[in-house]
């Protein structure tokens, strides 16, 4: 009631009495986080009462101590590291193993290299040691020759992969050889990188050859054409001519009977007067025909325009030899033989033959076996040298025969103390220049 005494507290919980409960046992297996369900309250049936059913029946439950015991083992918590490392990184740690030695970048490009080809290092294997173009086409092998072991790569994975052979072994998810791979496999042969070589060799010899045979052949006819062409001396001619007349004031130029071949350029330099002056003479000339003429080459901007229209006029079909772009009468004009012969350099030509004739004796050598040993592999770079060799013999003879016509072209522009021209490439590359300096003047037909 109100106002009345307060009422008593309520009686302590059962066993508020004893002693505070034992704390549950530390676990020392592992956890299964599951969500715990109950059968239903009302009695139906469902699996776990069937369970329960079946835990009841079996009596002292379905497993036997032993059980429990060997659970306790292959379950078991593991225990932490010393300095706070857990169980699982320190497993990982151990497990990790390093998968190259090569340097990352170097790695990195034969990486590249390999994942373009797609194929098991067997398959690479296989492809080279019977020489297998069509597995390994021509700019495969250039590509794995760019990209083959230096001497210290090579050791380098050899000490590795016998601490580490498990990184040779095929990896069925990523097929393509690894870069650690493709190394122990160059390691493993000291003749392979040249059986590459020769294989490049034998697959590109015919185009080498027929590539230099082409070159010496532009370049010999051209410089056999600019010996014999009647058009150089009439055209020069002209340019003497013209020349002397003009210097005919100076001791010490007139008269001349010959100029450095380089010279010509100074053609052009000699610029005519101006085109007003040259109306105006025209328009005073008595002379009608010298009129005309003069009207007729105003157009000229210097010495070599004069020559060129005064060869134009004079000798037709010789300026149309040096000035046509293709042919004349349906044969090579001798500006477009010039043209060709100036793409290639006649000193490289030698050095080319020189490469062909070191591949061919590469060639030879890996084609001679070790000692006891039958490899038929080899049969076709065997099968390959005989025809080689006489194709480059006769290379050889197509260049000797070009280099001396292109020798042959100095003599004929001498200095005025007699001393040869520098060199017949040097003929060359003057004369087509000329040519081509003529044939940009405007001639009207």
């Amino acid at each position: 009631a109100c106002g009345g005494p307060n009422p008593p507290p309520p009686p302590p919980p059962p066993g508020g009495n004893r002693a505070a409960a034992a704390p549950a046992p530390v676990s020392t297996t592992r956890t299964i986080f599951w969500t715990r369900v109950a059968p239903p309250a009302d009695g139906s049936d469902c699996i776990w009462r069937r369970v329960a059913d079946a835990r009841a029946e079996a009596g002292s439950g379905c497993l036997r101590p032993l059980d429990r015991e060997v659970l306790a083992v292959l379950f078991a918590k593991r225990q932490a590291k010393k300095g706070g490392e857990s169980s699982s990184a320190a497993a990982s740690a151990k497990e990790a193993v390093p998968t190259s030695p090569l340097d990352s970048q170097r790695e990195k490009r034969i990486g590249i290299a390999l994942q373009y080809l797609k194929l098991p290092i067997a398959a690479i294997r296989r492809a080279v040691m019977e020489l297998d173009d069509e597995t390994l086409s021509e700019d495969v092998i250039e590509s794995l020759l760019s990209i083959y072991p230096t001497a210290e790569e090579e050791a380098l994975v050899r000490d590795f992969t016998q601490q580490h052979p498990t990184v040779l072994r095929p990896n069925p998810v990523k097929p393509a050889a690894t870069p650690v791979q493709f190394v122990a496999f160059c390691a493993s042969d000291d003749r392979l990188q040249t059986r590459l070589r020769v294989w490049l060799c034998t697959m590109r010899f015919d185009r080498s050859v027929a590539d230099v045979r082409s070159a010496a052949n532009l370049v010999g006819y051209g410089a056999k054409k600019a010996h014999d062409a009647e058009a150089l001396s009439v055209l020069f001619a002209v340019a003497l001519e013209a020349g002397n007349h003009l210097n005919a004031g100076s001791a010490a130029l007139r008269d001349a009977r010959g100029v450095v071949l380089s010279d010509w350029v100074k053609l052009q330099n000699l610029v005519t007067a101006p085109r007003s002056a040259i109306d105006e003479a025209a328009d005073a000339a008595m002379d009608k025909a010298f009129a005309a003429e003069l009207r007729r080459v105003a157009s000229c901007k210097h010495l070599l325009g004069f020559i060129a229209h005064r060869l134009a006029a004079a000798h037709p079909e010789h300026y149309a030899q040096i000035t046509a772009p293709d042919s004349v009468g349906g044969r090579t004009s001798l500006r477009r033989a010039l043209t060709e012969a100036c793409k290639v350099d006649p000193t490289v030509l030698t050095g080319e033959v020189r490469e062909l004739t070191s591949h061919l004796e590469a060639c030879r050598a890996c084609a001679l076996a070790p000692p006891g040993v039958n490899d038929p592999t080899l049969a076709p770079i065997r099968e390959f040298i005989g025809p080689a060799e006489e194709k480059l013999v006769a290379l050889s003879d197509i260049v000797d025969t070009a280099t001396a016509a292109v020798q042959a072209l100095g003599p004929l522009f001498v200095h005025p103390d007699g001393a040869s021209c520098t060199a017949g490439s040097e003929v060359l590359s003057n004369l087509a220049a000329l040519c081509e300096a003529v044939a940009e003047v405007r001639v009207p037909h």
